[in-house]
């Protein structure tokens, strides 16, 4: 049995890690067609600065870079992000390498080098080591070029125009960065949300989860305390719900768990919170809300449940709820209150166990 179990667990992580390469892969291929698009578009742009001074085998050059370009936006539209990098390296590493010599440093060519560490941190290179030593190869190659170009004297028409190429050239250099750090922040955003959702929610009903309501009300949070002075917790069980389970199984249980949550969701306020507490207890925690409000939206939740709610060859099986009640004081914590609305529970239990007996004698 332990075998199967281990085979089952590993199958389990297996898939998860599929979803997480997939998710990183879809997030990879949108920063690469940006980057493949600007890359294109921009070296079409130099194609006709070329031309215009007079630099034709340049201009050349830069067709050849378009298409080179357009072939990494084909392969990244393939899933093929690993050779779609290679063409950018490549390109780019050889476009600036070529480019400064022939022209100088004056342009500013040598700067596109800088954004490639970058693009390689974020690349899908897997070994440490080959990524650590293609960066310390950009900037070898960044420092060689500048020793060797920065005396080179320029050669072509329209010098007047070097200061605005110079200034073009850093903006177009800063561009990849920006990508490839709102690339990042949008991962690791996205990240600490579904880490926070995955910590704190009950992954079956939406609601919140024990350790949210708890962490909640150990913070010293002076925002809450401004928000709801005085709170009072509703606890709700679901009579007999293992009785449920054994009769009809998981499904229809779950189904009850389900419909119980949106019963509560939907008679609550929006400054009200819900947490499933336990397998069939769930919290509700009530801002400033008067003795009769709370009564009222108990009563509601019952309602509601009784009207809404139907599963195949349970029509005469009625869900019923017991509800403990306890609010909040001046020197009450979280705990003392939900103790209190525990005890309340039990004895609303008790009191339907009795009511029960005394019917059927």
């Amino acid at each position: 049995m332990e075998p199967e179990t281990l085979h089952y667990r590993g199958s389990i992580d297996e898939s998860f890690f599929a979803l997480e390469r997939q998710s990183l892969q879809l997030s990879a291929e949108k920063l690469l067609r940006t980057l493949c698009n600007t890359g294109a578009f921009a070296h079409l742009g130099f194609l006709f600065l070329f031309l215009l001074i007079d630099a034709y085998w340049l201009a050349a050059v830069n067709v050849v870079s378009v298409i080179i370009w357009l072939i990494a936006a084909i392969q990244n539209m393939r899933q093929n992000q690993k050779w779609c990098v290679r063409l950018i390296v490549f390109e780019m590493v050889a476009h600036a390498l070529i480019v400064t010599y022939t022209m100088g440093t004056y342009l500013g060519f040598h700067f596109y080098l800088w954004p490639l560490t970058a693009l390689i941190l974020v690349s899908p290179v897997k070994s440490i080591k080959k990524t650590i030593t293609i960066c310390l190869f950009i900037a070898i190659a960044y420092l060689l070029t500048y020793i060797v170009s920065q005396e080179r004297p320029y050669p072509y028409a329209l010098p007047e125009l070097i200061p605005y190429i110079y200034s073009l050239n850093v903006i177009l250099a800063i561009i990849p960065f920006i990508i490839v750090m709102l690339y990042l922040k949008r991962i690791s955003s996205s990240s600490a949300k579904r880490f926070f959702v995955e910590a704190n929610t009950d992954p079956m009903t939406g609601c919140f989860n024990r350790r949210y309501v708890e962490q909640l009300f150990k913070s010293d949070d002076s925002q809450r305390r401004r928000n709801f002075e005085q709170y009072t917790v509703i606890m709700c069980d679901i009579d007999k719900l293992s009785g449920l389970n054994t009769r009809f199984g998981h499904q229809v249980a779950d189904q009850v768990i389900n419909a119980v949550a949106n019963a509560i969701r939907d008679n609550i306020r929006d400054t009200d919170l819900i947490a499933r507490w336990s397998g069939e207890e769930f919290l509700t925690l009530l801002t400033n809300a008067s003795h009769e409000t709370t009564h009222n939206i108990v009563q509601k939740i019952q309602q509601s449940l009784e009207q809404d709610f139907a599963v195949q060859d349970m029509s005469n099986i009625p869900i019923d709820l017991s509800f403990g009640i306890a609010s909040s004081s001046g020197s009450s914590n979280f705990q003392h209150v939900v103790n209190m609305a525990d005890v309340d529970l039990y004895q609303a239990k008790a009191k339907k166990l009795t009511e029960r007996e005394f019917e059927e004698r």
